[in-house]
Parts: C-alpha cells; structure tokens; sequence
C-alpha cells in the first residue's frame, strides 16, 4: 500500500474534489465510487505489466481556509514495483493543474484579507468573533457529478448436487453398519486388508482353529516358481499345540487354482497390539 497526503490552501473542499475528479478521469483510470458528502472517491487502474490493477481511494478534508487530500493505493501484492507511487504522483500533478485553471476561470475566489481599524494596532480593542471566510466554487460547464451505488453481489445458494451427496452418503454409511450386506462387504474387506493383522484379536486364549481358519482365508500363497495362489477355504482343523503366545492348528486348505493340501496354521504374538500368522504347507 501506497499512501500521501497534501494541504492545499485557500482551495474550498469542493474545488479540491472537482479537480480531483478531473485528475482521476486525466489519467485513464476508472471510477468505481464518488460521495461528495463525505468527499470519497473510490477508483481503479486497468491490470499493467507492474500489477493486475490499483485499488485507489481519494479522501479529502476541509480545516478552515485549508483543505486536505490523502490518496492510497493498493495492489494486493507484496511490490507494485512503484506504479502506486507514480499514480498518486500523476493525480496530485494533475489537481493541481485543474485547480490552477479554475482560479484562472474566476471559479474560486479567494478570502477577503482582514481589514483592521485606524488605530487597531496601538490600541488593539477586545477580541472580536472572527468573521467567518467565504468561498465561492462555481458549478462545472460540462460535467456533473455523478454517483454510482455499487451493490453487494447475491449470496450464492447451496446446490441441489450438494444436499443430493450428502444423502447418497448418509445412506452408504447407513448400508456398511446396519444392513446384512454391508456388513458382510466390510468383513471381506477386511479380511483382505494387509491391516487384518493389526486389528485381529491378540489374546491367543480367545483363539480356536476355526478362528485361526477365517484368520487366514483370503491370504494368498506363493509358490517355488512364483506363482501366487489365494486361499478360498479350511476344512478340517485340528489343534496341534496351544500357549498363551501361540497357537497350531493344521488342515486342509482349498487354494484358488483347484488344490486342496494339509498345511499348518499358527497365530502368535507380536506385541501388544499385533499378532503374526504363518500357513505352511507339511513336509
């Protein structure tokens, strides 16, 4: 942000926001606002090699004979690289060639210079109230001011495709938790998570060979020549040995390509929070 801030003397609050008009308009640049009520001006720059625009807002003030101008720009980035800087400079430059011509048209007369009584400066008498100083700003030939009311944009209201995804989801969630179906998807897909280790019972106590038996299906083997083959099945499991960190069951275990061969089954323990399973097939 750029900002600067000039008095102009014996100029009416009115001539400066005239001219200030007229400077703005000089220099190609767009107004978006004027108020001169409360002697604003809101304008803008088009998008440059230097930015993608200046916000530029022109305030102004009137103390007594003197009035104030403070003009700030705004690019919204972190350097303008000076174009702020240059645009203030040109609009100053510009008031003050408009004011010049408005003296020199008649259009501001200046104060009157006070006029002291024979003998006021020996004997000064009691204060007086100060006379007040008129000006006069003539009304602009050509142009009038205009003011233009910038409305907020609506507020954007929710779509019917959003409210539609929420339900398609609350109704999915619904499915996974509480219907049969669901139930059952999840238990498969958890069963082929490489994370069913990590969320399978670790109490070895808890564990029988039918459980070692689910525990296992849905893993796949992998054989001497590569090949890998996933287990649909276990019939038949008997317990071999059990200990409160292992158990061992054997089977036999139905693979996808058609074979069904006695193998062993062990789940063990691997920590607090995770246990390790092994199917093997018996030598």
């Amino acid at each position: 942000m750029t900002s600067e801030t000039r008095n102009f003397n014996d100029i009416p609050a009115g001539a400066l926001f005239e001219a200030a008009q007229r400077s703005i308009r000089d220099q190609g640049l767009k107004i978006q606002s004027e108020n001169p009520s409360t002697l604003e001006i809101e304008a803008a720059s088009k998008v440059s090699m230097k930015s993608f625009g200046q916000r530029i807002t022109l305030r102004m003030g009137e103390i007594g004979p003197t009035s104030e101008l403070k003009i700030e720009t705004s690019s919204g980035q972190l350097s303008d690289w000076g174009e702020g800087g240059s645009i203030i400079a040109a609009i100053f430059d510009g008031v003050d060639a408009h004011l010049a011509q408005m003296k020199a048209e008649g259009r501001i007369a200046a104060p009157a210079p006070k006029v002291y009584a024979m003998g006021e400066h020996a004997a000064p008498s009691p204060p007086q109230p100060k006379p007040a100083q008129h000006y006069y700003v003539a009304p602009p030939k050509t142009e009038r001011t205009r003011v233009q009311i910038v409305e907020p944009p609506p507020k954007a209201k929710g779509s019917a495709g959003g409210w539609v995804l929420r339900i398609a989801l609350a109704l999915g969630m619904l499915w996974l938790f509480v219907s049969e179906d669901g139930k059952a998807f999840m238990a498969d897909l958890l069963a082929s998570s490489p994370l069913k280790s990590f969320f399978a019972e670790t109490d070895i106590a808890k564990y029988d060979c039918d459980r070692v038996s689910e525990l296992v299906k849905g893993e796949s083997l992998q054989n001497i020549f590569g090949g890998r083959f996933k287990i649909l099945d276990v019939k038949n499991a008997k317990q071999v040995s059990k200990t409160d960190e292992r158990i061992v069951c054997t089977g036999k275990v139905l693979l996808s390509n058609g074979t069904d061969d006695l193998m062993q089954m062990s789940v063990e323990k691997a920590g607090d929070y995770e246990v390790l399973y092994r199917v093997e097939p018996m030598l």
